[in-house]
């Protein structure tokens, strides 16, 4: 896994975004906040424990890679493949971002590498065109 998002997503070839802090920890917005079931075992919770700095980092990287797609978005397969994410990984970050409302579902859909429709993903600043079948649901 790369340590730095790739160039598509913001890497090192391109100036930092506006939202990122000079010393390079993750801004406020994706501080770590594990996640673990409520009645889960303690090893969920020692496992939510361990994730929580690198769970805001990838956050951090998965927002870029939606926000520099503008309107056209990504799926969570394209920027799994982009950033090298495990899908359960991109998935729950990207659920995450929507949740926090920073993200957002802009109601089409694209195929994904196994040929299944996943939702593609916009930065809330962007608007959404509507689609031909007639916008986000």
């Amino acid at each position: 896994m790369r340590s730095e998002p790739p160039e598509e997503c913001g890497g090192p070839a391109r100036p930092r975004p506006a939202f990122q802090q000079i010393d390079d920890t993750p801004p406020p917005l994706f501080a770590p906040k594990p996640r673990a079931r409520r009645r889960g075992p303690e090893t969920s919770r020692q496992a939510a424990e361990r994730i929580k700095g690198y769970s805001a980092e990838q956050a951090a990287a998965v927002f870029r890679c939606i926000a520099e797609a503008g309107a056209q978005g990504r799926t969570a397969d394209e920027i799994g493949e982009l950033l090298e994410l495990r899908p359960q990984s991109c998935s729950a970050r990207c659920n995450e971002l929507v949740r926090l409302g920073v993200v957002r579902d802009s109601g089409e859909r694209r195929p994904t590498s196994s040929g299944r429709s996943a939702r593609v993903l916009v930065a809330a600043t962007f608007p959404v065109e509507p689609a031909e079948h007639g916008g986000p649901r």
